[in-house]
């Protein structure tokens, strides 16, 4: 066990320095600035509690500190190789063993060290967010600043299913932000007549292709929409279990009844 601590100790990165960007996005007033802010805070409290509680557990096992029943409990997850509790509270939505889920922590603090130091992400491993709705609220409020549409409450997201893999990104788009990283469960898309169609049986969830998340005005006819299209509301959870609810929801073009995938439970998942 001390020697698994040891390890994830020394690939734990440090923290991410926040305060350029917070004084940056503060002048701007920017919308993904600000929704970049909150995920380095975000990250940074996991970082500090992961590094906080393997010394705990080291100094326990070492016999320097006293064995407290949080570090009792924590070195007993990370000896079945299960993330301890702590860490899931002050984290994300996961179901991962500790070795999965650590690799995700350190991919989520890459994309958040590209994003702060190039100032923009074109594309975004959506999954990889500790806040995932609120990189969608800052583009509609980027959008409706640019576009001088108040209030927000009369603006809502659109999306254009772009077709491309997770590893083959679709061309940028001005005001638009290409997001990937989700599973599609009760459905699946269609890329030939670009809409939902039937799950397959048996087969894996799929990888659902990246999509473009602009904005419109609530009550206009999207233009990205396929023509004759009927719209389902997918609901996109963070894990399978589906526990405290949708994160939000991605309007996607369907030629059948809205009904037919609420039945299906048809939905988007940031996880497996």
């Amino acid at each position: 066990v001390l020697d698994t601590m040891a390890e994830l100790l020394q690939q734990l990165p440090p923290r991410l320095e926040a305060d350029e960007t917070e004084a940056r996005a503060k002048r701007a007033r920017d919308p993904l600035s600000l929704c970049l802010v909150q995920e380095l805070r975000r990250a940074n409290r996991v970082l500090r509690h992961v590094r906080l509680s393997l010394d705990d557990a080291t100094g326990a096992l070492e016999g320097t500190t006293a064995l407290s029943d949080e570090t009792a409990k924590t070195i007993q997850s990370i000896s079945t190789a299960q993330v301890p509790a702590s860490w899931r509270k002050v984290s994300h939505a996961s179901h991962q063993p500790l070795g999965a889920w650590f690799l995700d922590l350190l991919a989520r603090v890459e994309q958040l060290e590209r994003w702060k130091d190039g100032g923009h992400l074109a594309s975004v491993w959506i999954s990889g967010l500790f806040n995932a709705p609120g990189l969608l609220l800052a583009i509609r409020q980027d959008i409706a600043r640019d576009k001088g549409w108040l209030p927000l409450e009369q603006v809502r997201t659109s999306v254009v299913v772009t077709g491309s893999g997770w590893d083959d990104q679709a061309e940028e788009v001005s005001s638009q932000v290409l997001i990937y990283g989700m599973f599609m469960e009760g459905a699946r898309w269609d890329g030939t007549e670009e809409v939902l169609t039937s799950q397959i049986l048996n087969a894996p969830r799929p990888r659902f292709p990246v999509c473009r998340v602009g904005a419109i005005r609530v009550g206009d006819v999207d233009p990205s929409m396929k023509s004759g299209a009927l719209v389902y509301d997918c609901p996109v959870y963070a894990s399978p279990s589906r526990r405290g609810g949708p994160c939000f929801s991605l309007p996607l073009p369907s030629f059948e009844a809205p009904s037919k995938w609420h039945a299906a439970a048809a939905a988007l998942l940031l996880s497996l």
